[in-house]
This record gives structure tokens, C-alpha cells and sequence, in this order.
């Protein structure tokens, strides 16, 4: 049995079916040509709000002038078995199976369509599981989000390579390094939606008042990124809560900001990844 599935820019599945069934019909009349391509391959699907709608009107024109077959409801709550929709300022009470479950399908498409415009993707599989794993990876490594309001982009997700291991991360990464020999961490990378710095040699600078920033610099760092200062012998530190004992260190080039801290005792043990920002 194949399936597809249509999700929105953001990951999220807005309906789906089987790939033998009215609803794939449905489908292929409200959008353009679909081609069943690779299981678990995301295609691109263009989907028209004008034609969802229209469909939409004609589906329920056509439901006045036909007997609906839900004599089966005696058997179970309402709850169960119909679906409150409102379309066009208009409440809709309509059964989860049927003819009527095709209009609660468009009606689905078209209040997503009226949410985000696109892009939607389009996939196929024969195993809802292995589509359910795919989704969870997919919104992992795609999804941005907004940390705080008033700083760059923070990715949610992203790839980190550490001299010699690849490690998915989600929000912040805080672990030993992989290897203490400098010639192999110091060639460290994040990667980011085709986006690459390599954090240990990238424009770095330390975020104090040593060297690169005077105080009302670095407060403003602070208030963007999050951060505290303190003062130690007349110079001026950012730290969080959790890791205040080393210096962080800020990394960037023309796409990406890294912040992060090394630490560890008579040598360079592990790392703490405080946010990857988009620019």
C-alpha cells in the first residue's frame, strides 16, 4: 500500500492518503501534474487556492443532492464520527468518512493555503512509520527559529564536526571534543541549509574588553545575544549561568555567527556551542 503526504514549508503534515484513493484524485485536479517519484524524496507540489475553493463549493453543491450513507452513526459518539469545519464564515458539520470526508480534505488544503502560501512539498511511502522518522529528522535539520527578539536568526538545529566526528545538535552543544590534538579540532565546522563556518579559525575574537570590544560594545553583545558581563581585574567578561569559568569566543563570516567556549584544564578537552545565528 503507497501513501503520499503533503507538509508545508515548516514540516508541518497538512493531510494526506492512499496513493489509490478519491483523495489522490482530489489532489491531481486542485494542483498540477504529479509525478510519483522515490519514496521519501520531497517534491515540490504547487498547490492553487482559487481551485481548492471552487472544488470545495462544487463538492458541496453536489452533497444537497445526494443521500449521504451514515447509518452507521447509531453505533458511535458523534464525536466520532463527524467534524465541525468552518468554510467561508459557513460551520460545517461533516461525517469523517465518505463523501464527506473528501470536502474535509480540501477544506484542510485550503485553510493551510490561507495560512502559508508555500512552498508544500509532496512525498510517497509504503510505511507511515518510515515517514513519521523521516518528518521528525526533516523538521530537525530544517526548522529556524526566532530565540529572542531583538537577535540575529537562531537555528534550532544544525551539523557540528569536531576534528573528526559529525554530531547532529539540536539548540546548544556541550561535550567533550572528539580529539585534543589541535591539527585535527581546530579544523571544527558548522554546517547549516548549505551554509559552512569553520568556528576555530573564522574571524574569532574573545568576548571581553581585552582586546576587540570596549564595554558598551560588549553590553550591547550582551543584551543581543543573551548574555551576562562580569568584571575580573579591571576587564570585562561574558558569561551564562551555566558556563562562567571560561571565555566565550564569538566566530563569523559572511553568513553565519558562532558562539561557543573551549574548555577543559591543561589543554583543550571539550566544547560548548551557545547558538549558531544567521547574519
Amino acid at each position: 500500500m503507497r501513501f503520499f503526504y503533503i507538509i508545508n514549508k515548516d514540516g508541518n503534515l497538512v493531510e494526506f492518503g492512499k496513493i489509490s484513493s478519491e483523495r489522490f484524485n482530489l489532489l491531481e485536479s486542485i494542483s498540477h501534474t504529479i509525478a510519483i517519484t522515490t519514496f521519501l524524496e520531497p517534491i515540490q507540489c504547487e498547490l492553487d487556492v482559487i481551485k481548492v475553493e471552487k472544488k470545495i463549493i462544487d463538492l458541496l453543491k453536489k452533497r444537497k443532492s445526494i443521500h449521504l450513507d451514515i447509518d452507521y452513526i447509531r453505533n458511535f459518539s458523534e464525536d466520532d464520527v463527524f467534524e465541525i469545519k468552518l468554510f467561508k464564515n459557513e460551520k460545517l458539520k461533516l461525517c469523517n468518512s465518505g463523501f464527506d470526508n473528501h470536502i474535509i480534505f480540501l477544506i484542510n488544503i485550503y485553510d493551510s493555503l490561507l495560512k502559508f502560501q508555500g512552498p508544500y512539498n509532496l512525498l510517497f511511502s509504503n510505511n507511515n512509520m518510515k515517514f513519521n522518522n523521516w518528518l521528525e529528522e526533516y523538521k530537525l535539520s530544517t526548522r529556524p527559529i526566532s530565540y529572542i527578539k531583538n537577535m540575529d536568526q537562531e537555528f534550532a538545529s544544525y551539523t557540528f564536526f569536531d576534528g573528526l566526528k559529525l554530531h547532529q545538535v539540536l539548540n546548544q552543544y556541550d561535550d567533550w571534543l572528539s580529539t585534543t590534538d589541535y591539527s585535527l579540532w581546530s579544523n571544527s565546522y558548522i554546517e547549516i541549509q548549505n551554509k559552512k563556518i569553520y568556528i576555530i579559525i573564522e574571524n574569532v575574537k574573545v568576548l571581553s574588553t581585552f582586546r576587540y570590544f570596549d564595554k558598551t560594545e560588549l553590553e550591547g553583545l550582551a543584551k543581543k545575544y543573551n548574555f551576562k558581563i562580569k568584571e575580573e581585574n579591571g576587564i570585562y567578561y561574558t558569561y551564562t549561568d551555566d558556563h562562567s569559568s571560561r571565555q566565550f569566543e564569538i566566530s563569523e563570516n559572511n553568513e553565519l555567527v558562532v558562539i561557543y567556549c573551549i574548555e577543559g584544564g591543561n589543554m583543550p578537552e571539550s566544547i560548548f556551542i551557545y547558538g549558531v545565528f544567521e547574519k
